[in-house]
C-alpha cells in the first residue's frame, strides 16, 4: 500500500493533510479536555457539596441525640425533684451517676451554693444564668468540662439547678463521634471556635488546619449557609490541599458538629474516571482518524462500529460501577441510624413513666423518618443494580397497618388534616409477603399525599378479594384534598428523582424517589399502580397486589376497635376467652401475686391451682396433670429456673409436654431470650397486665380447651366506673392498683388486706436476713416487695424496694469489685429503716383502705 502511496502523489498529499488534521484535532482535544476538567469537576464539587451536607445533617441527628439526652435525663431527674419536694437529697441518690469514671453531678442554688455535689462558678460557665432563668442548658469551660444543666422549678419558680458535668479527659469516650468514612474527622466545637469533643488522633498538626487562614473563611461561609439550613458544606483549596468542609448546628446548644473530608476520598473517584474516559475515547477518536486513511481506500465502517461498542460498554460499566458502590453503602449508612433507633426501642419497652413514653414514640416516628429518607437512595440503587429481592415471611396485616397509622398520623395531625383508615373487616389478618417492602409502598404514597396536601384530608382505604383458597388481592387506594397533577405531567409522575410543579412544591422535602421505587416493588409483586387526579382538588391512587393467605380464618374485624387495643390506657378489661376444662398451676413465694394471677383468671372459668414454692410445684405435677404451669422466677430456696431443671428431668411428672411460662418482675433487656434458652416457653412481667395474661393463656392453651365466640358484653363493675373518680391519697394510687387488679374492685380489696396483714412476718424476715447478711434471701425479699407494692398501687414504695433489690443483686456479684460491694452493703444498711417505715405508712394505708370499704 505504501508503493501505492509512492506512485500517486495525491495519496501522500492527502495522507500529510490528514495527519495534520490528527495534530490540530489532538491538540484540540487537549484543549477541550483541559477547560472540561475543570468545568467537571467544578459541577461535581458543588454536587459532593450537596450530598455531603445531607449526610452532615444525618450525622448531626446522633451528636444531637446524644446531647438531648444528657438533658432529657436531668429533666426526668428534676421533675421527679420537683414532685417529691422536701425530699431533694433521697431524690439525687436515685439520680446519681454510681461509677461512671470523669462524671460529677451535683444540685445548687444561686444564693446557697452547693447542696450536693460542688458548686459551679458562674464565671466559668456564664450559661448558667439561662438555667437559672428556666433553661436547659449546654455549656463548655476550658479545662474544666462539658456541663449539661436544667432548673429544677417551684411553682413558676427556678429553686435548684441540677447538672451533670464531664471533665474533658471523658468527653470522647462519651460523645465523640466516629468517621463516617476511612478519611473524614469530625469534631464538635462552642461556636466560638473552641473545641470541646475532638475527634481521635486530634493533634497539633490538625490545630493548625482548622486555624488556617483559608479554612476559616470558608468556615464561614458554611456559617452563612447555616443561617438557612440545618447543614452546609463548602469546597475549599488551600496550601494543604483540597477538602470539602462541613458543618451543622446542634439546636438548643451553644455548639456545632464540623469536620472536613479530603476531596480526593469523596470525589477524587469519579474525577479520574473522567479523565480516564476521555483520555480513552480522545485516543480511540485519534487511532480513528489515523485509521481512516487506509479506510478511505478500503471503504470500510468496521473501525467506527468498533468505537461506538467500546464507547457504549465503558459508559455501561461506569453506570454499573456507581449503582454497585451505593448498593454496597447500605450497611454503613443505616448502622448509625438503627443504632440509634434500638435503643431507643429499649426506651419503649422498658419506661414505664408516660412522658418518656411520648418522647420515645416521637423519637422513634423522626428516626423512622430519617431512615426512609435514606432507604429510598439505598434501594433506588438496589432496584437500579438488579439487587433488590423480596423477602417473604408470614406477618399480621393489623399490625402492619397500626405501624404505618403511627408514623403517618402524626404528620398529618401537625398539618392540621384529617386522616382517615378505612379497613375492610373481612380482609384475612394473617398473610405471608415481605411486610417491610408493603409498609414501605404504603408510607410512600401516603407521606407524598399529607405533603402535598395543605388542608382538608387524606383517607387510606383497603380492601380484598379472594383468588381461591390461599390468595388474596390486595386493593388499596390513597385519597387526598391536595394541589393534584397536572394532566401534562402525568406522564412523568413516576419517573426518578421528578418533582413536578418545581416553582410550587420548592419547599416540600424529599428525594423525588418514592413513587419510583413504589412502581419498582410492586412490579416485582406484580402489582399495579395508577392515579386519577384534578389539578387544585386532589388525586387518588390505585394499587393492586396479591398475596397469600397463611389462615384464611384470621378476619381483621373492626380495625377502630383494633386501634383502641393498642392504646396504653385500656378500658376495664374482659376475659377474651373461657377454658372451663383448663387446668392452671401457679407457682409463687408471694400471697399476693398468687391472688391477682387466681383472680385475673376467674372470668376465664379455668380451674387454677397454687402452691408456694419450688418443692411443692415438683409435687404437684407428679400428683397431677396441669395444662400451662406460670413459674416465678425468684423464690427463696429453690428458683424457678431451677424448679424448671428438675420438672423436666421427673420421669414420674405428669405434665412432661406443659408449656412453663416464667414471672419476673425483672423487665430488662434480652429476659426473652435469658428464659427461652433456659427452657421455658415464654415470660410475663410482674405486676401482670390482665390483657397480657390472657394472649399468653390463648397462645399456649390447647386449642379443644379455648371458647372464644359467643362471650357476652360485660358491663364494667359499679366500682370500678367510681375508681377514676376517687383521688389518690397518701402513698397509694388506686387508679394504678386497680389497673393491675384488671379493674376487680373485690379482687383490689382483697390485695389490699392481704398487702397490710402480711406486712408484720415480711417485714421479720427481711429484718433477719439482714443481721445475718443472708443476702440472696434479702434480695429475694425485697424484689417480692418490689412487685407487691406496685400491685397495690404504690410506685414510691416499688422503686425504693427495687434500688435495695440492686444492692443486693450486686452484693452476690462475682465480677464486683469489694470496694463496690461494701458501698452497696452501707448502702443497705442505710436505707433500710427508710424503705421499712415507708413499708409501715403503706401497709396502714392499705388496711384503713380494706375496712372502709368494709364499713
Amino acid at each position: 500500500m505504501s508503493d501505492d502511496m509512492e506512485r500517486d502523489p495525491d495519496a501522500v498529499q492527502y495522507s500529510r493533510k490528514v495527519m495534520a488534521e490528527i495534530l490540530i484535532l489532538a491538540a484540540v482535544l487537549a484543549l477541550i479536555g483541559f477547560f472540561m476538567q475543570d468545568k467537571v469537576e467544578k459541577l461535581l464539587s458543588a454536587s459532593v457539596e450537596q450530598s455531603v451536607a445531607r449526610q452532615t445533617a444525618d450525622f448531626s441527628v446522633l451528636a444531637e441525640e446524644r446531647f438531648q439526652r444528657e438533658l432529657a435525663e436531668l429533666r426526668y431527674a428534676a421533675h421527679y425533684m420537683e414532685s417529691n419536694e422536701g425530699q431533694i437529697s433521697e431524690s439525687f441518690r436515685l439520680f446519681e451517676d454510681m461509677g461512671r469514671k470523669g462524671v460529677s453531678c451535683g444540685i445548687f442554688s444561686k444564693d446557697y451554693g452547693a447542696l450536693q455535689g460542688k458548686s459551679l462558678s458562674l464565671r466559668d460557665f456564664r450559661q448558667l444564668v439561662r438555667a437559672f432563668s428556666g433553661s436547659s442548658i449546654v455549656d463548655y469551660a476550658s479545662g474544666k468540662g462539658l456541663l449539661f444543666a436544667v432548673p429544677v422549678l417551684n411553682g413558676d419558680n427556678v429553686r435548684y439547678v441540677l447538672y451533670r458535668l464531664y471533665s474533658e479527659d471523658v468527653l470522647y469516650d462519651y460523645f465523640g463521634l466516629e468517621e463516617y468514612d476511612a478519611d473524614s474527622r469530625i469534631l464538635i466545637r462552642e461556636r466560638n471556635g473552641t473545641v470541646i469533643v475532638p475527634y481521635k488522633g486530634f493533634s497539633e498538626e490538625d490545630k493548625a488546619f482548622f486555624q488556617d487562614r483559608t479554612v476559616q473563611m470558608d468556615f464561614e461561609r458554611i456559617r452563612e449557609k447555616l443561617r438557612s439550613s440545618r447543614s452546609a458544606a463548602v469546597y475549599s483549596e488551600g496550601p494543604r490541599g483540597r477538602f470539602f468542609l462541613f458543618g451543622a448546628d446542634l439546636p438548643q446548644t451553644n455548639c456545632s458538629m464540623i469536620g472536613f473530608v479530603p476531596w480526593d476520598a469523596v470525589a477524587g473517584g469519579v474525577s479520574r474516571i473522567y479523565t480516564l474516559v476521555f483520555t480513552v475515547v480522545s485516543l480511540l477518536l485519534m487511532l480513528f482518524a489515523l485509521a481512516s486513511i487506509y479506510l478511505f481506500m478500503i471503504q470500510s465502517k468496521v473501525a467506527e462500529t468498533e468505537s461506538i461498542r467500546n464507547a457504549k460498554e465503558i459508559a455501561d460499566r461506569a453506570n454499573r460501577a456507581k449503582s454497585d458502590f451505593l448498593a454496597s453503602m447500605s450497611h454503613e449508612i443505616r448502622t448509625p441510624i438503627n443504632a440509634v433507633l434500638g435503643m431507643n426501642e429499649m426506651i419503649l419497652r422498658e419506661s414505664k413513666e408516660p412522658f418518656t413514653l411520648d418522647y420515645a414514640k416521637n423519637i422513634a416516628g423522626a428516626g423512622t423518618a430519617l431512615l426512609s429518607l435514606i432507604n429510598d437512595i439505598l434501594d433506588f440503587s438496589k432496584i437500579e443494580s438488579g439487587r433488590m429481592e423480596l423477602v417473604k415471611t408470614a406477618y399480621q396485616l393489623d399490625s402492619l397497618l397500626m405501624d404505618t397509622m403511627n408514623l403517618v398520623e402524626p404528620k398529618a395531625r401537625d398539618k392540621g388534616l384529617s386522616f382517615h383508615m378505612d379497613v375492610e373487616e373481612t380482609l384475612p389478618n394473617e398473610l405471608y409477603g415481605d411486610a417491610v417492602r408493603i409498609r414501605q409502598i404504603f408510607i410512600n404514597l401516603l407521606t407524598n399525599a399529607v405533603k402535598y396536601t395543605p388542608k382538608g384530608s387524606v383517607v387510606f382505604a383497603i380492601s380484598g378479594q379472594r383468588c381461591g383458597e390461599d390468595e388474596v388481592l390486595l386493593e388499596v387506594r390513597v385519597s387526598d384534598t391536595g394541589i393534584g397533577i397536572k394532566e401534562e405531567d402525568k406522564g412523568r409522575l413516576f419517573r426518578d428523582f421528578e418533582r413536578l410543579d418545581a416553582a410550587r412544591n420548592q419547599n416540600i422535602e424529599g428525594t423525588g424517589l418514592g413513587l419510583a421505587i413504589t412502581v419498582s416493588l410492586l412490579r416485582l409483586m406484580d402489582g399495579e399502580i395508577h392515579v386519577e387526579s384534578v389539578y387544585g382538588e386532589g388525586s387518588t391512587f390505585y394499587v393492586k397486589f396479591t398475596q397469600k393467605i397463611v389462615n384464611g380464618e384470621s378476619a381483621i374485624g373492626n380495625f377502630s376497635r383494633c386501634m383502641e387495643k393498642g392504646r396504653r390506657d385500656e378500658a376495664v378489661y374482659h376475659a377474651s376467652f373461657r377454658a372451663p376444662k383448663a387446668r392452671v398451676l401457679a407457682v409463687d413465694d408471694n400471697e399476693v401475686n398468687l391472688l391477682v394471677v387466681k383472680n385475673l383468671l376467674k372470668e376465664t372459668e379455668m380451674d387454677v391451682s397454687i402452691c408456694l414454692s419450688g418443692t411443692d410445684c415438683l409435687r404437684k405435677i407428679q400428683e397431677e396433670h396441669f395444662d400451662i404451669i406460670l413459674l416465678d422466677h425468684m423464690m427463696p430456696g429453690m428458683d424457678g429456673i431451677e424448679t424448671l431443671k428438675k420438672a423436666k428431668a421427673l420421669e414420674s411428672s405428669k405434665c412432661p409436654n406443659t408449656p412453663i411460662i416464667a414471672l419476673t418482675a425483672n423487665a430488662i433487656s434480652g429476659a426473652r431470650e435469658m428464659f427461652l434458652s433456659a427452657g421455658f416457653s415464654d415470660y410475663l412481667t410482674k405486676p401482670i397486665n390482665p390483657v397480657k395474661l390472657d394472649e399468653m393463656m390463648l397462645k399456649f392453651l390447647p386449642k379443644e380447651l379455648a371458647e372464644t365466640p359467643g362471650l357476652p358484653e360485660q358491663a364494667p363493675k359499679e366500682e370500678a366506673q367510681k375508681s377514676d373518680a376517687a383521688a389518690a391519697s397518701g402513698y397509694i394510687d388506686r387508679k394504678l392498683g386497680l389497673l393491675y387488679s384488671g379493674g376487680m374492685e373485690d379482687m383490689y380489696q382483697t390485695v389490699l388486706a392481704m398487702f397490710a396483714d402480711s406486712k408484720a412476718d415480711k417485714q421479720k424476715k427481711m429484718q433477719a436476713a439482714l443481721e445475718g447478711e443472708d443476702w440472696k434471701g434479702y434480695t429475694i425479699l425485697v424484689h417480692a416487695l418490689k412487685s407487691t407494692s406496685l400491685t397495690v398501687g404504690c410506685q414510691k414504695l416499688s422503686d425504693e424496694a427495687k434500688a435495695l433489690e440492686q444492692a443486693g443483686k450486686l452484693l452476690q456479684s462475682s465480677e464486683a469489685e469489694e470496694a463496690q460491694k461494701e458501698e452497696k452493703r452501707a448502702y443497705i444498711k442505710e436505707h433500710h429503716d427508710e424503705v421499712m417505715t415507708l413499708y409501715d405508712a403503706v401497709a396502714e394505708e392499705a388496711g384503713a383502705a380494706g375496712k372502709e370499704k368494709e364499713e
